[in-house]
């Protein structure tokens, strides 16, 4: 809706926002691995993700669906989670991600979820989480998808929720 009203009704506004996801996607991908790994291994990894067929042209960049968007939180999300090891606040925002990955494709984004708690249980990392630390976590990764499920249930009640 978002690429319609800035570009018009035409292919651009379709994969407008589709575009813009890739890119960022890219964009942070190169900046975690250049902070992380060094300028060589950004530049490939860009070069890896710009040239990609299955990135760009199948399901991503220029198809106009939510696929783009979904890889960007989905990146965001795994990339916060490995910077949660230098500070605890990157897991908030891989909760946010996974909510907002959850909001874009639904349960597709539960491989987030179990992902984090693998992660979490791996490293051992669940054991040094104070229970503020964990309740903000939960709060971070539900309370964007309750107040979606307020809002759509007000408009037509349990018919959008149904199978």
């Amino acid at each position: 809706m978002a690429g319609y009203k800035i570009a018009g009704f035409n292919a651009l506004g379709l994969r407008l926002i589709s575009g813009i996801c890739a890119m960022l996607t890219i964009i942070i991908v190169a900046i975690f691995v250049k902070k992380n790994f060094g300028n060589l291994a950004s530049l490939l990894s860009m070069l890896t993700l710009s040239t990609s067929i299955q990135f760009i042209i199948n399901h991503c960049a220029r198809t106009g669906d939510a696929d783009s968007l979904f890889v960007f939180l989905f990146t965001a999300a795994i990339l916060s989670l490995l910077l949660s090891v230098k500070n605890d606040k990157w897991l908030y925002v891989s909760g946010l991600a996974f909510s907002f990955a959850f909001l874009t494709k639904s349960w597709h984004a539960g491989n987030i979820a179990i992902i984090m708690g693998l992660y979490l249980i791996v490293t051992g990392k669940y054991k040094r989480l104070s229970y503020k630390k964990w309740i903000t976590l939960c709060l971070c990764m539900i309370v964007p998808i309750l107040i979606w499920a307020v809002v759509r249930y007000q408009y037509d009640g349990f018919t959008f929720f149904n199978v």
